[in-house]
């Protein structure tokens, strides 16, 4: 379901109603201009918008976002495709904190705080 981009209609409210916890993936493709490798921001505010009106319907949400490579990218390789994986560590390195960064911005005007979870290996057995 994809979630309107003013506000939550009354029939995707109808549709959140039953669940208690909401999961929303964000591709990179969905945070990134892959143009300009920037945060798209006027698409990243709208869905903090969006997960407000869900938090207000008392919903708990997670988000899990990539973008962290793509983020980073310009730092380590502007001009050119990734390729190696040491390159892909450092630009995920890099573009992590930028990424948490935006997150942490956009929900900022909502007063929703964000956190960053990191697995293990144990976490996930």
């Amino acid at each position: 379901m994809t979630l309107q981009r003013n506000s939550l209609s009354n029939a995707t409210k109808m549709i959140f109603s039953d669940f208690k916890k909401i999961v929303i993936k964000v591709g990179s493709s969905s945070i990134v201009d892959s143009s300009s490798e920037d945060v798209k921001t006027k698409w990243l505010k709208s869905l903090c918008k969006d997960v407000k009106s869900l938090h207000n319907m008392n919903k708990k949400i997670t988000i899990v976002s990539s973008g962290a490579i793509a983020f980073g990218k310009k730092d380590i390789s502007p001009n050119k495709l990734i390729k190696k994986l040491d390159e892909k560590q450092a630009a995920a390195a890099i573009g992590q904190i930028k990424l948490a960064k935006e997150w942490k911005d956009a929900f900022k005007k909502y007063s929703i705080n964000i956190a960053q979870i990191l697995l293990t290996l144990d976490d996930s057995e």
